[in-house]
């Protein structure tokens, strides 16, 4: 009966033994498994390495093109100033909505979510209409005299730092800018607000800054 027991209980410990080289011998396997699978994407991470630089680089560009190709409220005062450089009138007020600069001037603060509303009450209006005949009278007899005034005044214009850019409705923001202007060797530099509005997919000022010296063309 003793000799029974012993062989049963060794024939357990070999049976456990050979369990355990099992689970060693799968665990084993598994890490050099997964080992193997690791140094795998590090290899092919590796061999790729310029394919993936490329594909950020891509990226980048392509974001670098959307947005000067689109514009923005920003780009939009930097192009006004731009423009004024030229000293060509009409090339300045390519960059200007003169319904939204009648529209904009007309809102408080608090209403600024109304300005499309108004937009478009206005551009549909008999008003408008009469004042845009006005208005193409008042540009047509303005740009020489406009001209005159840039080129005797020689002054340069340079946006030197955009401080604040904040949305006040849809398709509507404040530009907060920083521009310098050089005349006659003297240096001069003012922040103002800018006003911009966005339309047709292109950015429009309708207020603020220099532009205010115009309103006397309505």
């Amino acid at each position: 009966m003793e000799e029974n027991e012993n062989n049963n209980n060794n024939n357990v410990v070999e049976t456990n033994t050979e369990a355990n080289t099992n689970v060693e011998a799968n665990v084993n396997e598994n890490a050099d498994a997964n080992t193997t699978k690791t140094g795998s994407i590090v290899e092919t991470l590796k061999a790729k390495k310029n394919l993936i630089i490329g594909i950020i680089i891509a990226i980048i560009l392509i974001f670098l093109v959307f947005n000067v190709v689109i514009g923005s409220p920003k780009k939009a005062v930097k192009k006004f100033y731009s423009a004024m450089n030229s000293r060509k009138a009409e090339k300045i007020f390519k960059n200007v909505d003169w319904a939204g600069v009648y529209v904009f001037a007309k809102l408080d603060k608090d209403d600024y979510d109304d300005f499309w509303d108004e937009y478009k009450d206005y551009t549909d209006s008999d008003e408008w209409e009469d004042a845009k005949e006005n208005l193409d009278d008042s540009l047509d007899d303005a740009y020489d005299t406009i001209n005159d005034s840039l080129d005797d005044a020689k002054a340069k214009f340079k946006v030197k730092k955009i401080k604040k850019v904040k949305k006040l409705g849809k398709n509507l923001w404040e530009v907060k800018a920083q521009v310098e202007m050089k005349e006659d060797g003297d240096k001069e530099t003012n922040t103002s607000s800018y006003y911009v509005m966005k339309k047709g997919g292109k950015y429009y000022l309708v207020g603020g800054g220099i532009l205010s010296a115009y309103s006397y063309l309505f």
